[in-house]
């Protein structure tokens, strides 16, 4: 438009200089008069064109601006456009409620054994030394006990915080060394308020909570250390009592289990033929100390029945199980605690007391057993990538109770490990053990254990 404008200008200027002329030519003027106009209207032409052309020059280069203008136009909503498709693409569709943490560890054990032990890798107890048979030695790398889990968090209900877990090892029964298949542990949703929450689903049980420092997979069951994994519901509370000391009280509903998950016969499920459910419960109180950490002591135990069939009908026996037991947490010094339990309790196979033995089906006596686990462990302050822990774990069943057939009357192991920090995420260590393994009616066996791990947590 502006160049059409300049354009008609420019005619318009010529139109008038060529009407001047024209109007001078039209009456005859003497020749010096006349080239004198003549001068000056071609003068005037002149600066006309030189305008004329001044004004191209800028018409054409306001054009080229112009053209670069509007090509920067069009490549910028191009790009404008290629932004918003991008953005639509990671925009994320729908926000989940749910926050996944995944979490676990890889171990690879490496195991030496001087004599033949029960569940071979888990050494749960010692296999009698016959005469003329001697001690069969073992040796054996696994990655069995890798872990892995994932805590579920999901959106709050009211005041309280909701979570799930699942968590896998690879050590089910009958697995192929190189191949082994899954074994649930974990698998439970949690609901939490300020001062108690509600767990419905598989976990540890909540009699002798704890667990001895020890690289052996079994942690001391069989040989001290009562408690398993099972479905439940169960409440937990919390509260501030005298001052700065914690309460802890929990109750729950457990599905029972009639005999040792290490037993052949786990598939006879007793606890479930009495049709009900086994009731456990702790109290423990949490007090703080002048070395950092704090001491908690529990008072814990459980109670149920188990039926055994002894007809075809399908009714059988009742036999109660129930046990008293107490845990502790001592820091003795700021480098050195003191962590144990010990118990004492009846038909114990199904949580890994007794040496696995809960009742004599030779003569349908329940078998009483006490046991107990102490552990010290050292962390020097001058080697802090260190740890040092020796303990001792015994379970002991009342030999008037056992027979030729259900006839193991002692099993204590004895262990020393230390382990290295090579980073917060990997570990390495050795542990030396020693278990024995009673019998009544038959050989003893004791065997000497030296078993190396690297472990990657993450």
């Amino acid at each position: 438009m502006r160049k059409s404008t300049l354009v008609v200008c420019a005619l318009a200027i010529i139109a008038v200089a060529g009407g001047a002329l024209a109007q001078e030519t039209v009456a005859p003027a003497p020749d010096a008069e006349m080239k004198a106009q003549l001068d000056k209207t071609q003068a005037a032409l002149d600066t006309a064109i030189r305008r004329i052309g001044e004004l191209e020059s800028k018409v054409n280069a306001l054009g080229g601006k112009v053209d670069a203008s509007s090509k920067d136009a069009a490549s910028l909503s191009a790009q404008l456009k290629d932004l918003e498709g991008k953005a639509k693409e990671a925009a994320p569709k729908a926000a989940s409620p749910f926050t996944l943490q995944p979490y676990g560890y890889i171990k690879v054990d490496m195991i030496y054994d001087d004599a033949r032990t029960a569940a071979t890798d888990q050494a749960a107890f010692v296999m009698p030394e016959k005469p003329g048979f001697g001690s069969d030695k073992y040796f054996s790398i696994t990655v069995r006990q890798t872990r892995l889990g994932v805590n579920i968090l999901g959106p709050d209900i009211g005041a309280g915080k909701q979570m799930g877990k699942v968590e896998i090892d690879f050590y089910a029964p009958a697995s192929i060394e190189n191949k082994p298949e899954l074994m649930l542990r974990s698998a439970y949703w949690q609901l939490s308020y300020k001062t108690w929450n509600v767990l419905v689903g598989q976990t540890w049980e909540i009699m002798s909570p704890l667990a001895p420092n020890l690289f052996n997979y079994p942690y001391l069951a069989l040989s001290g250390n009562p408690g398993y994994r099972k479905p439940m519901v169960r409440y937990e509370r919390t509260d501030k009592v005298l001052g700065d000391k914690t309460l802890q009280t929990d109750l729950a509903l457990v599905r029972g289990i009639g005999s040792s998950v290490f037993s052949s016969s786990s598939l006879d499920d007793q606890a479930s033929d009495a049709a009900w459910p086994v009731l456990q419960s702790r109290v423990g109180i949490t007090i703080p100390t002048s070395v950092g950490r704090p001491m908690t002591v529990g008072l814990s135990g459980h109670l149920g029945q188990e039926e055994y069939d002894t007809a075809t009908s399908g009714k059988g026996d009742m036999y109660m199980t129930y046990s008293g037991n107490i845990d502790w947490k001592v820091p003795i010094l700021k480098e050195l605690d003191f962590n144990g339990e010990f118990w004492a309790g009846r038909n114990m196979d199904g949580y890994m007391g007794g040496i696995g033995q809960g009742v004599n089906t030779g003569d349908f006596v329940p078998v009483d057993a006490i046991g107990g686990w102490g552990q010290l462990c050292f962390k020097p302050k001058q080697l802090p990538k260190w740890l040092f822990t020796v303990g001792a774990g015994i379970d002991d069943p009342a030999n008037d109770d056992l027979s030729s057939t259900v006839n193991k009357s002692r099993n204590a192991t004895y262990f020393t490990n230390a382990t290295y920090s090579l980073s917060d995420k990997t570990v390495v260590g050795m542990e030396l053990s020693y278990q024995k393994t009673s019998y009544i009616n038959d050989y003893d066996g004791d065997n000497i254990r030296v078993q190396t791990m690297l472990q990657y947590n993450f």
